[in-house]
């Protein structure tokens, strides 16, 4: 199989990417109450690179991942996404950033484009849901999203449904 590539969309997003980590984590801690849930975390991602966060039940893999996303306000370190704050660029960050914690689901009910569609509105210019759904392989738009193996959805493929609404997405977590 022959490498992966990543190719800068343009030459600001081509400087970037020489300069500065698509995430970039200095210091990141945060407590609830007395208990310390994340403890002086550091690390940098490269643009294009696959990054895990592994750790036991309780060892702040999830609040890590909020405070990264802006979902949640860290106590102190630095954070930059794609070269944002991501407490101060909120707005900016949610039209490049997709993220699915813990586990989430989708309503039974609605079919593959409905579902891209619902996600799609969460954005002011989202890709088109037919294309979408042709290029990530998730099947029919009619059928049911939800079903197990009988309609065709793992959950690899659901997953794709909710992040896919997103035109200009560059990170996925």
């Amino acid at each position: 199989m022959a490498p992966v590539i990543h190719a800068p969309e343009s030459r600001e997003a081509a400087s970037r990417s020489l300069a500065q980590p698509a995430i970039e984590v200095s210091g990141l801690r945060k407590s609830y109450g007395s208990t310390l849930a994340v403890k002086d975390v550091s690390f940098e991602v490269g643009d294009g690179e696959i990054f895990g966060i592994l750790g036991p039940n309780g060892a702040g893999k999830t609040t890590t991942v909020e405070c990264i996303s802006g979902l949640r306000k860290p106590d102190s370190g630095t954070i930059s996404v794609l070269g944002l704050d991501p407490q101060r660029d909120r707005a900016a960050l949610r039209e490049r950033v997709g993220v699915q914690l813990q586990k989430g689901t989708l309503r039974p009910q609605l079919t593959v484009a409905e579902t891209v569609n619902l996600f799609a509105s969460f954005y002011p210019q989202p890709a088109d849901t037919e294309e979408l759904i042709e290029m990530l392989g998730l099947g029919p738009s009619g059928t049911p999203i939800t079903g197990g193996c009988r309609a065709g959805r793992s959950n690899g493929s659901r997953s794709r449904s909710r992040w896919s609404a997103t035109r200009n997405a560059r990170l996925c977590a």
